[in-house]
């Protein structure tokens, strides 16, 4: 940042050597300040070279990616590319903050989301016919029409396997009064702006009721991205929210402003909304999002060794009001999938439809490469020795003992009286256990899990297999008698 020059008044005398001469009316000069970016170099350099290789391999005509820190909102890599006339790619415009476009199928979450809080359940089931149905005067399709549809399934898989239908009809019958919906949205926060600190974000558009585009078929077709506008980094923000368990915070891109030693600005988190929904909400669509990767559109990504969530989205792109055969790919997510770290944002614009333009297609693997990359390099809650993570899970002292002697890490001093300990990085720490409160078990195996919580008098539901991702009670929260928990698990 600039400085600000001084003033001084000065003579001239002999040999046309100028001399300083005290006065009050000088002005002192400012030095100026260094802004420190988020931005992580090496994680940029993979991020633009992923996203440059998918535009150059389906000769898009843009593209971004967005990589942020899912706790604090700091982005550590963006990038927006765009085609020039000879074929190559610059950044010339940045896409990612400053152009709002109909988001298709990512913005089902939020459609899902607002239902979900209404009362809905993801067992609802919903007939998606033979893949094609009319709402008033347009069809709709979903994306396997031509092999027959999905017919009667539930709305969780609808979510998973993107049912445009599924979804829209859902959304439809639940909403008689489609300013509510409208309203649910805007409860969210995603028809405000983000106030990044960039200029050129783009105005969010959620369209109303009372506006004068709106019909008898806006309802169906914006349950599943369509006649509504939102930035890359306003959709990010979104998904950033459900993984980080509900909270919406701030993206940043400036981590601290200093002159010379001193400290002038201190960016820090920024808390937009506490909480956009209930937790049990969160936790259904953190579900679904692993299930979407899983075995929904983007299964082509999954991986047992690097865990992830998220979902795609291909949507038509209008010109001069009306769609054509151009295309907008996308994949949004996180990861790790059960202890979320990074979010990110994939969005192809104008891919050639004859290589390729579905979102699992085209921008999931640039998501994929991302993910593998930076647990390679940077082992992220990486399992090892049967799936036990020793960066953070929790277990008997002599369990912990044993695993960390094949690591050569450092054990547990025996001096000290205690039944359980959390294995943190590479230090076995105390884990208390407080009579009367309900502990935290997340990292523990469903076995030792179950002991102890057993042993405090609570009824135990376990879903899945492997260690503990999620938990119904919250930690720390007085213990009832004959109470129940259901235990989320995860391998």
């Amino acid at each position: 940042m600039k400085g600000k020059s001084g003033k001084q008044l000065m003579q001239k005398i002999n040999g046309g050597v100028w001399k300083p001469l005290s006065n009050t009316q000088d002005v002192e000069p400012v030095a100026g300040s260094d802004v420190y970016s988020t931005i992580d170099i090496r994680i940029q350099d993979v991020a633009q070279t992923a996203l440059l290789r998918s535009l150059d391999t389906y000769e898009a005509e843009n593209g971004s990616v967005i990589l942020m820190d899912v706790k604090t909102g700091a982005i550590r890599a963006m990038s927006s590319l765009k085609r020039t006339e000879d074929g190559k790619y610059a950044e010339i415009f940045n896409d990612a903050i400053g152009a709002a476009y109909e988001p298709g199928s990512t913005f089902k979450l939020a459609s899902l989301l607002v239902a979900l809080e209404d009362g809905l359940d993801t067992a609802k089931i919903v007939d998606t016919k033979k893949g094609a149905f009319k709402f008033y005067d347009r069809i709709m399709k979903d994306s396997n029409y031509d092999r027959g549809g999905h017919g009667e399934i539930s709305l969780g898989k609808a979510f998973k396997v993107s049912s445009n239908i599924g979804i829209a009809r859902t959304i439809v019958e639940h909403y008689p009064e489609e300013q509510k919906f409208v309203d649910r949205l805007a409860r969210l926060g995603i028809s405000d702006k983000l106030d990044f600190e960039l200029l050129g974000e783009a105005e969010p558009w959620i369209k109303n009721t009372d506006d004068p585009t709106w019909s008898g078929v806006s309802l169906p077709w914006m349950a599943f991205g369509y006649e509504l506008k939102m930035t890359a980094l306003q959709i990010l923000a979104l998904y950033n929210a459900v993984a980080n368990g509900g909270e919406l915070v701030k993206p940043r891109l400036v981590d601290r402003v200093q002159s010379a030693e001193k400290l002038v600005v201190v960016k820090g988190v920024e808390v937009l909304k506490p909480s956009i929904c209930s937790e049990n909400t969160i936790n259904i669509l953190q579900d679904l999002l692993v299930g979407a990767v899983k075995d929904g559109t983007a299964r082509n990504i999954y991986s047992k060794r690097y865990s992830c969530a998220g979902k795609t989205g291909t949507a038509k792109i209008a010109s001069e009001g009306a769609y054509g055969s151009e295309y907008r790919a996308s994949f949004v997510g996180y990861f790790p999938a059960e202890n979320p770290k990074y979010s990110c944002i994939v969005v192809v614009t104008k891919p050639k439809k004859e290589i390729g333009f579905y979102g699992n297609i085209v921008a999931a693997p640039v998501f994929k490469e991302l993910r593998d990359k930076l647990y390679a390099e940077k082992p992220i809650d990486t399992p090892n020795l049967e799936g036990k993570s020793t960066s953070s899970y929790v277990g008997k002292v002599q369990e912990l003992n044993a695993l960390h002697e094949v690591l050569s890490y450092p054990k547990h001093e025996t001096s000290q009286k205690s039944e359980w300990m959390k294995s943190e990085g590479k230090l076995l720490k105390p884990f208390d256990v407080v009579e009367g409160s309900v502990p935290n078990v997340k990292g523990m195996s469903a076995m030792d899990a179950l002991y102890l919580l057993e042993n405090m008098g609570l009824e135990v539901e376990l879903q899945g297999k492997g260690k503990v991702i999620r938990q119904s009670l919250k930690a720390g929260d007085k213990l009832g008698k004959n109470q129940k928990i259901a235990l989320r698990l995860a391998s």
